[in-house]
């Protein structure tokens, strides 16, 4: 099922996690919108305090384990204007054995202006990883409502 036709994912209620920044005059294009490519920054930043809350440490924690994009897929549904607020939340939509997958929404004076899925491979040592358990437990609190039961990938 596509993100553009589950109506609950257009909810800000339907994310355990928000992370509210602000536009920028930089991030404006020629047009004198958000550029494409900073809106693509926003999940980004949003992702990025996601799992540091969740997971802690940096992007190499000292045990070697780390993740890595292997896929991130955008859907813009409206324009992001300046100077406005953003709110973007965050939940995980699928956990696998060694993956998961992270959604999120882009919200602009409550309306929901972009949906956004990134896939992250779990790393150690180099080479993927399965997830640990202590890793998934926590993530219980943060699955999204409309969520997958995990499978194995």
């Amino acid at each position: 099922m596509s993100r553009r036709s589950q109506p609950e994912r257009r909810l800000e209620s339907s994310y355990p996690f928000i992370h509210t920044l602000h536009s920028q005059f930089r991030d404006l294009d020629p047009l004198g919108h958000v550029n494409n490519v900073v809106v693509a920054s926003y999940y980004e930043d949003a992702r990025a305090h996601f799992l540091s809350k969740r997971w802690g440490g940096g992007p190499r924690r000292a045990d070697q384990t780390y993740v890595l994009v292997a896929n991130v897929d955008i859907d813009y549904l409206g324009e992001a204007l300046h100077p406005r607020p953003f709110r973007v939340g965050v939940g995980v939509s699928r956990v696998g054995t060694s993956s998961l997958t992270i959604s999120k929404a882009l919200f602009m004076d409550g309306e929901c202006i972009g949906l956004a899925d990134t896939t992250l491979v779990n790393m150690h040592g180099g080479a993927p990883a399965p997830i640990t358990d202590e890793r998934r437990a926590l993530l219980n609190d943060v699955m999204t409502t409309w969520a997958a039961q995990p499978t194995p990938n």
